[in-house]
């Protein structure tokens, strides 16, 4: 499963692009990947998914949303999300949210003093869907 949010908001299991299925669910999804592997406590979500006006029972309605998400994400991709008491979490590895890949490979970047290794490493970055030559990322996937 990969989910990428630089750019169109895209959820894929190999070729195939998952749907969401209702705006709640989605909006959910991205304020999950963008604090990927951290909890989202219930608040930071609430505050994300309706603004100025949460319903009755914010918590509740979270759950409900966080079924649905699991649901069309399917078994395997839906154990990804992970229940805290605080919230919510997905855990997730560089090669499977574009996000991820980019901040490491920005990192690799800032680290290497070869140059031609920086342009190499700074230009995959901008082209998340390119094969990664991401030291981290090709370990994390072994």
């Amino acid at each position: 499963m990969e989910f990428r949010v630089l750019g169109p908001v895209e959820v894929r299991d190999g070729d195939r692009l998952v749907a969401v299925p209702t705006v709640k669910a989605r909006t959910l999804l991205v304020a999950l990947l963008l604090r990927a592997n951290r909890v989202a406590t219930i608040d930071e979500l609430v505050d994300q998914i309706w603004d100025d006006s949460p319903p009755a029972s914010p918590r509740r309605v979270v759950q409900t949303n966080v079924q649905r998400l699991r649901g069309a994400l399917g078994d395997e991709a839906a154990n990804l999300i992970r229940t805290r008491s605080r919230g919510y979490l997905i855990e997730l590895r560089p090669q499977q949210l574009d996000l991820l890949r980019f901040r490491e490979l920005v990192e690799q970047a800032q680290r290497t003093e070869d140059l031609i290794r920086r342009r190499d490493l700074l230009s995959e970055a901008l082209a998340p869907s390119a094969p990664s030559t991401c030291s981290t990322c090709s370990r994390a996937s072994t």
